[in-house]
């Protein structure tokens, strides 16, 4: 046996080499599913943060305030109390 055909395939009758991957596709593969990846906890860390400042600036706001856009002090507790991850 030839030690060349030893990663040859045959499919169909017909021979085929499989495809070679070099160390820099493997590290341009990695760094792309790293950055995309870092993208996502990036959102929703930003997301997290925006609900919680959002949270203590309602906490903060006057009675008529309030009542102009429809909430109750008690409406206002009841989200101020959820975790930040939640909606």
């Amino acid at each position: 046996m030839n030690s060349s055909n030893c990663i040859d395939t045959i499919e169909n009758g017909k021979s085929f080499h499989a495809p070679t991957l070099s160390w820099g596709s493997w590290l341009d593969d990695g760094k792309y599913l790293i950055e995309k990846e870092a993208r996502k906890a990036l959102v929703v860390l930003l997301t997290w943060q925006r609900r919680k400042a959002m949270r203590y600036l309602i906490m903060e706001m006057e009675e008529r305030m309030l009542k102009d856009i429809g909430y109750t002090r008690e409406d206002i507790k009841k989200e101020a109390a959820k975790p930040f991850w939640k909606e």
